[in-house]
């Protein structure tokens, strides 16, 4: 069986650090580093500046900790993904126009997803707009931090 490959969204990594605390989970955190040591665990370059702007310090450790090699740039691959999905749904497209919402992570999640058949894991709301909504329109698989603990089989 192939093995599942994640790109993590802000939300999950930000609710993990506020919820799994590294010095309280030791064991989480070691597995998500096996993840990152076996080359399935990435984040997206936009998810990185976002963790920059909202981010706990222990979020921002956490995200400078990361093998260069964790953080998938920008590309006009997955740039024609997210011009398809904001042509596509009207709503999407008003939304990313405005200014404070210009370096959200959440369509070029998808567009990785796609492009890779990986796995986006966020813990947003399943609401029209929200990740894993979107995820659903385009046929990428995403779970929630306690799907990725399933997928995985992890036991503390």
């Amino acid at each position: 069986m192939k093995k599942r490959i994640y790109c993590l969204d802000t939300s999950v990594i930000i609710n993990m650090h506020r919820d799994f605390k590294i010095e309280r989970f030791p064991g989480l955190w070691g597995k998500l580093d096996d993840l990152i040591e076996d080359g399935r665990l990435f984040i997206h370059r936009q998810v990185y500046e976002e963790l920059q702007a909202k981010g706990t310090e222990s979020c921002l450790r956490w995200k400078n900790s990361l093998p260069k090699r964790c953080v998938i740039e920008m590309d006009g691959f997955q740039g024609a993904i997210v011009g398809q999905i904001t042509s596509d749904h009207a709503y999407l497209r008003s939304y990313y126009v405005q200014p404070e919402n210009k370096n959200k992570a959440d369509l070029f999640l998808v567009a990785i997803g796609k492009l890779n058949h990986w796995c986006v894991v966020s813990d947003e709301g399943k609401k029209e707009w929200k990740i894993p909504d979107i995820c659903k329109k385009y046929n990428v698989e995403c779970l929630d931090k306690w799907g990725l603990m399933e997928a995985e089989d992890w036991t503390f």
